[in-house]
């Protein structure tokens, strides 16, 4: 019952992998410029034992792009890497997709917010963008 428990908790992740025996020095330039407090070793020890070199809950949009950018910079560098969601198999047209939702929804939030927030005051921006932060509350 534990181990149910736990799994149902458990918040969807998205990842990237490599092979084992891609080049260190290149995979490490790409994921340090993303993750600057990853070291070398951290790294490397990441590649040899086939874990996740980036991971990221699937709700974040900033993870999903940062995942996407590093798999199409790998792809330039002629290293072919494997993406998951939730630990399967998940291809490059999910997480665009994923992306792609995830911008239409913030677009649709920020004119909602402008529709809201414009009639009822002239500057608009400077209260939207409290309001993003949940700083401002419409009365």
């Amino acid at each position: 019952m534990l181990r149910e428990k736990r799994e149902h908790n458990v918040k969807p992740q998205v990842g990237i992998k490599i092979p084992s025996d891609s080049s260190i020095a290149k995979a490490a330039s790409i994921i340090r410029k993303i993750e600057k407090n990853l070291s070398i070793s951290d790294i490397s020890g990441r590649i040899k034992n086939s874990d996740y070199l980036l991971s990221y809950n699937l709700s974040s949009e900033k993870g999903v792009n940062n995942i996407i950018h590093c798999y199409n910079e790998f792809q330039k560098l002629g290293i072919t890497p494997s993406l998951y969601e939730h630990d399967r198999p998940a291809s490059i047209d999910f997480l665009k997709n994923l992306s792609k939702t995830y911008k239409e929804i913030s677009d649709e939030i920020d004119a909602e917010i402008d529709r809201c927030i414009r009639p009822s005051f002239p500057y608009s921006r400077p209260l939207r963008l409290l309001a993003q932060r949940g700083i401002a509350q419409n009365k």
